[in-house]
């Protein structure tokens, strides 16, 4: 019996469910959960599969390029780049056009390429350096150029061919490469791009988009205007600022930094420097319980408004500047006129401001002794009187009584000022807010107002130009069809007149013709060789009767008159020749000839 072994061989255990039986599953089900999940893990399989395809690619045009590379070697055909002098197989280079031809690879013809594009050129010349005059036809430009880069090369020859061909009134959209032929400006303003990427309608004159009715200059001096305001505004806002808690604009004119809202519900503190929400630890008072290097409490409210609107200008310049290139650089310079100078330094000197003082306290004066413990009683007797000190020490009391009084009248005085200053400091914040808001609202309505009306009367006179264009296209489309009319007119009577003077006079008939030119022939009419100088209009079919002179002659039925259709007013006589003899019982020897289409 053969002894079992301890050890047992590993079976694998198939899958009972596949990937696709669970997307079934999960795709049957009701729950939007789920749904989400499978459709996030069909998503990242499609992920997977991307590069897990992009990956493979690779490798096999990996593996490519080095059986090419190995076929190469074995046939011999490895030849050296003429730029980056390294070693690739023949056909996986590209070579100029020269006598000597030189070898270079695809990735630096690409980068030379490339560059040439950003050089805004289009020439792809040999890069060798023995001065190789070659090019590179079109079918090796194939090996290396993209259809991003094969466009572009082409935009540029084109743009080049059209300078080099000098037609004056040859005109290109500013926005893209698009030109036509147009007239001179003085007959049309507008450049109309017809490019379906583009279609902006531009003026010629200033190269930006039409602003017809006015012109160049007015919508220079508007833009530079509207720039000019944009930096008036930024410099303002500079100056104003408002509450954290309840938006009021404010100015402060004098005192400290620390800001106290007037309004009523709100009394919001903040700081006048930074607008930050505070109270006297924020500034660098450390009599205040503050830190060094905080934001001042005492400063020149003046200075400080002149540097923040220098600021402002500084900054909304340049803005403005980067977002108008066009605009003229004088219009954004603001200044301000000598009569506001004098009153901003007479207001500055009139309202030095608050300055920071020492606190001065008076000598401590010298204790007076008493000369003994006065006790007050209702009914004790009257003490007796106490002798005088010394006139020094009277005198002494006399300065420091005196001193406290001041003290006290100066306190109350600065109380009921800082009272006043207060009420008038809230007065002033109101009416500015009031008025800075209202000003705003109304400029901000004149202002759209305006644009309104001026958008209005251009939509009228661009209106009143095209109906007055139309009227005039037609008016020459009129006079053109009846020139055109007047000189088909002229020529047939001309080519007639010729006919007549075909035939020598006192020739006997049949007259043999002159040889007609047939340079003189109009357009629509021939004559056929057996007309014998009959002239044919295929527009208007005619009657041609060769006369000889003996229509009248002819008898019934051989004259004009018996030719069915035939209208006299068409009847051509084409000669000029004596009457032939009569033969055949004096029939005519002519005959009718009727033509038609």
């Amino acid at each position: 019996m053969q002894e079992k072994s301890a050890w047992r061989k590993k079976t694998t255990t198939k899958t009972r469910t596949t990937i696709t039986e669970v997307i079934s599953a999960l795709s049957a089900t009701s729950e939007d959960g789920e749904k989400g999940a499978l459709e996030d893990f069909k998503a990242a399989r499609g992920v997977c599969e991307a590069k897990a395809a992009k990956a493979r690619a690779k490798q096999a045009e990996e593996a490519e390029e080095a059986a090419n590379y190995a076929r190469a070697q074995a046939d011999g055909s490895i030849a050296e780049c003429g730029c980056c002098f390294g070693d690739f197989a023949q056909n996986r280079m590209v070579h100029c056009n020269a006598e000597t031809v030189h070898w270079f690879c695809r990735e630096c013809m690409k980068r030379m390429a490339e560059n040439q594009v950003g050089l805004s050129k289009y020439q792809l010349n040999c890069m060798s350096t023995d001065g190789c005059q070659g090019t590179f036809n079109k079918s090796q430009k194939d090996l290396f150029l993209d259809e991003k880069l094969t466009m572009a090369l082409d935009r540029i020859e084109q743009e080049a061919v059209l300078r080099m061909a000098g037609i004056e009134t040859l005109e290109t959209c500013p926005f893209c490469p698009y030109a036509a032929d147009y007239p001179p400006v003085e007959e049309n303003k507008e450049f109309r791009c017809e490019s379906e990427e583009c279609g902006v309608v531009s003026c010629r004159l200033c190269r930006q988009e039409t602003h017809i009715p006015k012109s160049c200059e007015e919508v220079a001096r508007e833009n530079g205007l509207s720039a000019r305001r944009e930096i008036e505004e930024a410099m303002s806002a500079a100056m104003i600022r408002t509450c954290n808690k309840c938006k009021t604009p404010f100015i402060k004119e004098n005192g400290c930094n620390k800001m106290t809202c007037t309004r009523n519900g709100c009394r919001n503190i903040q700081c006048y420097v930074c607008s930050k929400s505070c109270d006297y630890a924020h500034f660098d008072d450390t009599a205040r319980g503050g830190k060094r290097g905080n934001c001042p409490l005492f400063d020149s409210v003046d200075q400080r408004h002149a540097q923040e609107v220098r600021d402002a200008e500084e900054a909304a310049r340049k803005r403005v500047a980067e977002a108008n290139p066009d605009v003229d650089a004088s219009l954004l310079n603001i200044h301000f006129s000598d009569k506001v100078k004098e009153d901003e330094s007479r207001r500055a000197a009139a309202n030095p401001g608050p300055r920071r003082m020492p606190a001065n306290f008076p000598p401590q004066l010298p204790m007076v002794p008493q000369p003994g413990p006065i006790a007050f009683h209702a009914a004790a007797p009257i003490p007796a009187p106490i002798p005088r000190p010394n006139e020094l020490a009277l005198q002494q009391m006399e300065q420091l009584a005196g001193m406290n009084m001041r003290r006290q009248q100066l306190g109350l005085d600065l109380e009921m000022e800082q009272q006043r200053m207060a009420r008038r400091n809230a007065e002033r914040m109101r009416q500015v807010g009031e008025a800075v808001h209202a000003d705003a609202v109304a400029r901000v309505q004149a202002e759209a107002d305006r644009a309104r009306e001026q958008l209005e009367a251009q939509r009228a006179e661009v209106d009143a130009a095209r109906a007055q264009l139309d009227r005039l296209q037609a008016q020459r489309l009129q006079l053109d069809a009846a020139q055109r009319a007047q000189q088909m007119q002229q020529l047939r009577q001309q080519h007639m007149q010729a006919q007549l003077n075909r035939f020598p006079q006192g020739a006997p008939f049949p007259a043999v013709p002159r040889p007609f030119d047939p340079a003189q022939i109009p357009g629509g009419l021939f004559a056929p060789p057996a007309a014998a100088g009959g002239l044919f209009d295929v527009r208007h079919p005619h009657i041609v009767q060769a006369n000889n002179h003996n229509a009248n002659n002819a008898g019934a039925g051989q004259g004009p008159q018996a030719i069915p259709g035939a209208r006299m007013d068409n009847m051509i006589d084409l000669t000029a020749s004596p009457p032939a003899p009569p033969r055949n019982n004096n029939q005519p020897r002519g005959r009718p000839y009727i033509s038609g289409l």
